[in-house]
């Protein structure tokens, strides 16, 4: 016999003791963070993060297309709407449904510097995507790698590929030769990677047999701020690896069969792997 949200008493359908610690919870986050950012100016302190310390940013408030849209899924986040919905869709049709909303966050708040806030991250000096498309003999790249990381060096990397292992620049070589080489492409195909992220975490989460937290916390996870830095960014897909193949090894020791333990383990760890080539961290 299943219960409704009717049937289960108040402290598990958000309450006022849970709502009150809730709210101290968020005034207390909010005090904390306006500390940060005040006790450096009050102090004299030089922290050397731009304009808007405690984040490493600048302040620099402006409108543009992804504004609106931005401003209206945010609205929809701070009522019922989304909650209700995490709590009555089906399983796959909860997570198409994040995965579409991620995507519609991500890009509404890149999207606020027009089209070239999705295609130009990427495509900037520093970064992979040209480098990449220069990339014609792979082999030779990767026997080569380890010498050219050097900032003095005749033929040095960019800056974000000689910071990174290999994996990362043939991530990008990859896209290129299917024909995703532009900023653009390559910009799209990450937020539509990176808003992955919150679904591998819920799918961890039902998977160790908690399938109301996840619920619960998709929301949160999919409209998060962190979609400041996912979008766009090559590090959301590399996070998008690494929540998969957490995702992996939480099915993997929960699977009842063999062929699903083994299964899902050699995905988790092939994953796993991969992360250590995408990035040092």
């Amino acid at each position: 016999m299943t219960s409704t949200l009717a049937d289960r008493p108040a402290h598990a359908t958000g309450g006022p003791g849970p709502r009150r610690r809730a709210a101290w919870g968020v005034a207390g986050a909010v005090l904390l963070v306006l500390l940060a950012a005040a006790l450096p100016a009050v102090l004299g302190v030089d922290v050397k993060a731009g304009t808007a310390p405690p984040l490493l940013a600048d302040w620099r408030p402006r409108l543009g297309p992804g504004t609106l849209p931005a401003a209206l899924l945010a609205a929809l986040a701070c009522t019922p709407v989304l909650h209700r919905a995490a709590d009555r869709l089906a399983w796959p049709a909860l997570l198409a449904a994040a995965w579409l909303v991620g995507v519609g966050w991500l890009l509404s708040l890149a999207l606020v510097d027009g089209v070239a806030g999705v295609a130009g991250p990427l495509d900037q000096g520093r970064e992979y995507l040209p480098t990449a498309r220069s990339v014609g003999d792979v082999p030779a790249a990767l026997r080569g790698f380890v010498d050219r990381i050097p900032f003095d060096h005749p033929d040095h990397w960019a800056v974000h590929v000689a910071g990174h292992p290999p994996g990362a620049l043939l991530l990008f070589v990859g896209l290129a030769r299917l024909g995703l080489g532009t900023g653009l492409e390559a910009g799209l195909w990450v937020v539509g990677v990176a808003a992955t992220t919150p679904l591998a975490v819920a799918v961890a989460l039902r998977a160790v047999g908690d399938e109301r937290v996840a619920r619960t916390a998709l929301p949160f996870l999919v409209m998060g701020p962190a979609a400041l830095w996912q979008g766009v960014s090559a590090d959301a897909a590399f996070a998008a690896v690494a929540a998969w193949a957490a995702a992996g090894l939480a099915l993997a020791v929960t699977a009842r069969a063999l062929h699903g333990q083994v299964g899902w383990a050699a995905l988790s760890g092939l994953l796993l792997a991969a992360c250590v080539f995408l990035s040092y961290g």
